[in-house]
């Protein structure tokens, strides 16, 4: 047992969190099962404090005692998707957003900002949740601002339909929510990113 730990949190709605071990592994379980392999298992503790539905409002409101209270090395943020649903007004967003980056950097938290996908079914593309990356350009403006890291998972996740099946990235209905394989590719984005960047 190693004395110190590379503490990894995720945070964000229901593409982090709902995690059911019964059924199959979170990108954050998958992720962190390939740190491990990197830096040894006793030396990396995950943390998934994603929520189902949550919004930039309601991490903020949480943000003390899912995060900064875990003083963990290296936070992976997934949130904003939600409030375009909910019809918050973008400086609501942009607010809470800048509240969140200011509180990491101040703390020295090494964060890393992701970007959301929608990949619609080519079947049935109306029933997609065309909305959920609407602020995506608005969460890459503010990350910026305060030299947080970015990850294009909209991208990434395009790229994946060369290689998986549709159905194998994410479900067949909103296009947005992960099957295995969107987990997969989630975790070996992050991952890749994470060495990319020295952090591991």
């Amino acid at each position: 047992m190693t004395d110190k730990q590379l503490k990894v949190l995720c945070i964000g709605d229901s593409i982090t969190g709902w995690a059911d071990l019964s059924k199959y592994m979170k990108f954050s379980n998958v992720l962190e099962l390939m740190i491990g392999v990197r830096v040894g298992f006793d030396a990396v503790t995950m943390t998934n404090k994603g929520i189902g539905g949550d919004t930039t409002q309601g991490v903020r409101e949480r943000f003390h005692a899912d995060v900064l209270q875990q003083q963990p090395d290296i936070v992976i943020m997934l949130i904003g998707g939600n409030d375009v649903a909910r019809s918050f007004p973008q400086q609501q967003t942009r607010d809470n957003l800048n509240f969140m980056y200011s509180e990491l950097k101040n703390a020295n938290i090494r964060t890393l900002a992701m970007l959301y996908h929608v990949l619609p079914n080519p079947k049935n593309p109306a029933t997609a949740w065309d909305t959920l990356d609407d602020n995506n350009q608005l969460i890459a403006e503010t990350a910026k601002q305060y030299g947080i890291e970015i990850l294009d998972m909209g991208s990434l996740m395009k790229d994946a339909t060369k290689i998986y099946k549709y159905e194998e990235l994410v479900n067949l209905n909103d296009g947005v929510h992960l099957n295995p394989g969107g987990e997969l590719v989630f975790a070996k984005a992050i991952f890749n990113k994470l060495v990319e960047l020295g952090w591991i």
